[in-house]
C-alpha cells in the first residue's frame, strides 16, 4: 500500500481526489496539513466529520500550527539538525526569508525569523522520518513558507513527489513526478508538419491553441477582463480618480479601525499563508494598511507620468510582460529571478545591436485591494528601467496582444504571456519554472550568455517551426499522461463542461499511476 503525505488541504476537490485514491487505488494517507473548515473552498456542504473520515488514520496538523509564530513555538520535536544539514539547506533558508517578508506590513526581525525557520526544519525532519511517507502529494506548487520548507525537507530526505500543476490550457492540468519536466525526445514526430500534429490533437485543444482566431478561453478571458479594471492609466483625470480611490479605501479602513477598537467590528483573524505573523487586531491592521495603500496610489501616478504612450512596432524588440507581485509565479517559481530587475537587465545586456526591450507593467500591480504589492515596486525600480537606454517602459494602455504579435521574442519569468506568444509563433525567453518549459521554442535563461544564445537560436526558427514545437509539446505530454483533462482549482469547475466526477476519477487515476511507475525511491531515502 502506497503511503502519502498531503500538504495544505483546503479545497473540496482535493478531498474528493484523496477519497478516490483511498477507495479505488489502495493509497493510504499518513499525514496532512489542513485548513480550518470555515476556510475551505467549497460550493457544497462540508462538515468536520467529512474531513475527519478521510484523514482518520493520518497524522493531521491544523495549518495554523505552522503559520503563526506563537503556534510554531509549541511544536514538539526532539530532532536537532546538524551543521551539515543546515549548510545543505542554506538555499532554503534564503528562500524562507524572502518569502516570509514578501507581503508583510508587520516586519519580523531576521533573528526571530531564523529561530522559526530552525524550529520548522527540526519539526519536519523529525516528523517525516517518524511517519515515513512513500510520496508527497502536492495539489499545487509549494509556495507558502511552511509548504516550501516541508517540500524541500521531503526532497532532502529522498521522498519522491507527485504533483498537480496549472497550465494556461483551460480544462487541462499537468500531473508530474518529482520536480523536473519530462524532456521530449528530439525525434518525436520530427517528420510531421505543424498542421499534421495539430490535427492529431483533441478538438478542444485545437480550439484552445488557435490564438490566430483572437479568442481566449473562458478562464483567460475572465482574468483579462478583471485585470483591465484594476489600473488607472494615462487617461484624462487619472490623478483625480486615483485620489478618489485612495480616499474611499482609506476612509473605510479608518472607520473599520475605529469600530474594531470599540468592539463593534469583528477582529481580523486570517490564515495568511504568505505572512509570518500572529493574527493582528483589525484596528491595528486597518491603520497600518493605509501606508502601503498610499504608496501604491503614488506609484500608479508615477508610472503613468514616466511611461511611454506609443511603441514603434517596426523596430526589432523583445516584449517583457511584468508579473504582478507578490505571487507564486515569481516567488518561489522565479527562483533567483523573483527580482524582475535582474531578468530585465539580463535581457537588455544580451540584446543584439539595434534591438529594444519593451517593458509593460502587469495590469494588476496597482490593484488598490492589494496594497502590499507596493513592496515590490518603487520610484527607484522604475527609474532604473527608464535610465537604461535599451529599455522602453510602456503605458498600461498599450495592447499586450499587439505587442506580443509584433515582437521578435516575448520574455517573462513564468507567465501566461510566454505560452500565448508561442501559440502566435513567437519564441519565448523565460526565467523560472514555467509550465511550458518542455517546449523547445521556449528558452530557459540563467545568464546574459544563455540569453544571447537563446536569441541566436530562436532567430533561426520561423512561425511554423515554433508552432510545431508547441504542438509537439502538447502531443507528447498528452501521449505520456503528463497532461490530463482535469482542472487544478475549485473555482475552475465553474468554467468546464466535463463532469466533476469524471475529472476527479481521472485526477486520482493519473496521480496513482505516477506513484506506481516506480515504487522504489529514485533517491536514497535518508530515513530508510
Amino acid at each position: 500500500m502506497t503511503r502519502i503525505f498531503c500538504p495544505t488541504i483546503y479545497q473540496r476537490f482535493q478531498l474528493d481526489v484523496i477519497e478516490e485514491l483511498q477507495h479505488q487505488h489502495g493509497v493510504k494517507v499518513v499525514g496532512s496539513t489542513i485548513f480550518p473548515l470555515k476556510d475551505f473552498k467549497t460550493k457544497t456542504p462540508l462538515s468536520r466529520q467529512d474531513i475527519d473520515t478521510i484523514f482518520k488514520e493520518a497524522f493531521v496538523l491544523p495549518i495554523e500550527s505552522v503559520y503563526y509564530p506563537s503556534q510554531i513555538e509549541k511544536l514538539e520535536t526532539s530532532f536537532i539538525p546538524s551543521q551539515k544539514h543546515l549548510i545543505d539547506l542554506k538555499h532554503l533558508e534564503s528562500l524562507f526569508y524572502r518569502i516570509t517578508d514578501r507581503a508583510n506590513i508587520f516586519p519580523i526581525p531576521i533573528a526571530q525569523r531564523r529561530r522559526i525557520f530552525l524550529k520548522l526544519v527540526s519539526f519536519w525532519m523529525d516528523k517525516l522520518q517518524e511517519i515515513k511517507p512513500d510520496y508527497m502529494l502536492y495539489f499545487d506548487s509549494p509556495h507558502s513558507f511552511n509548504n516550501i520548507i516541508l517540500g524541500e525537507i521531503a526532497n532532502y530526505l529522498g521522498v519522491p513527489a507527485v504533483r498537480l500543476e496549472h497550465t494556461s490550457m483551460q480544462d487541462y492540468s499537468l500531473v508530474l513526478k518529482n520536480w523536473d519536466f519530462p524532456k521530449i525526445p528530439n525525434d518525436y514526430l520530427e517528420n510531421s508538419s505543424a498542421q499534421d500534429i495539430f490535427e492529431k490533437l483533441p478538438e478542444d485543444l485545437q480550439i484552445l491553441t488557435d490564438k490566430e482566431s483572437g479568442k481566449d478561453s473562458l478562464v483567460l478571458k475572465m482574468v483579462k477582463e478583471r485585470d483591465a479594471t484594476l489600473n488607472v492609466s494615462k487617461s484624462k483625470g487619472a490623478n483625480l480618480k486615483l485620489f478618489q480611490r485612495f480616499l474611499i479605501k482609506a476612509s473605510a479602513n479608518w472607520a473599520k479601525s475605529l469600530l474594531a477598537s470599540i468592539g463593534l467590528y469583528k477582529q481580523r483573524v486570517i490564515l495568511e499563508d504568505i505572512i509570518l505573523n500572529d493574527s493582528q487586531s483589525e484596528a491595528l491592521y486597518r491603520r497600518k494598511v493605509n501606508i502601503p495603500l498610499f504608496r501604491q496610489i503614488k506609484l500608479n501616478q508615477y508610472y503613468n507620468k514616466i511611461s511611454e504612450s506609443e511603441a514603434d512596432l517596426n523596430v526589432p524588440y523583445v516584449f517583457f510582460g511584468m508579473h504582478m507581485q507578490p505571487e507564486k509565479t515569481t516567488l518561489p517559481l522565479g527562483e533567483e529571478y523573483d527580482n524582475q530587475l535582474l531578468a530585465i537587465e539580463t535581457i537588455a545586456t544580451a540584446l543584439p545591436e539595434g534591438w529594444q526591450l519593451y517593458v509593460k507593467e502587469h495590469p494588476g500591480q496597482f490593484n488598490n485591494h492589494r496594497p502590499i504589492n507596493s513592496h515590490f515596486r518603487s520610484k527607484y525600480f522604475y527609474d532604473r528601467l527608464v535610465k537604461n537606454n535599451r529599455v522602453r517602459l510602456l503605458s498600461l494602455d498599450l495592447d499586450a496582444d499587439l505587442l506580443m504579435k509584433n515582437a521578435k521574442f516575448t520574455a517573462t519569468i513564468t507567465g501566461t504571456i510566454g505560452w500565448e506568444s508561442l501559440l502566435f509563433g513567437i519564441p519565448c525567453l523565460f526565467f523560472g519554472k514555467a509550465f511550458y518549459r518542455g517546449c523547445s521554442a521556449a528558452y530557459k535563461i540563467s545568464s546574459v550568455e544563455s540569453c544571447k544564445a537563446a536569441i541566436e537560436s530562436g532567430m533561426k526558427m520561423n512561425k511554423e517551426d515554433i508552432k510545431k514545437e508547441c504542438f509537439r509539446f502538447i502531443h507528447y505530454y498528452l501521449a505520456n499522461n503528463h497532461l490530463i483533462k482535469a482542472v487544478n482549482w475549485e473555482y475552475k469547475f465553474d468554467y468546464t463542461s466535463t463532469p466533476r466526477a469524471e475529472q476527479i476519477s481521472l485526477l486520482a487515476k493519473s496521480l496513482a499511476n505516477k506513484m506506481q511507475m516506480n515504487n522504489t525511491h529514485e533517491n536514497s531515502c535518508l530515513y530508510h
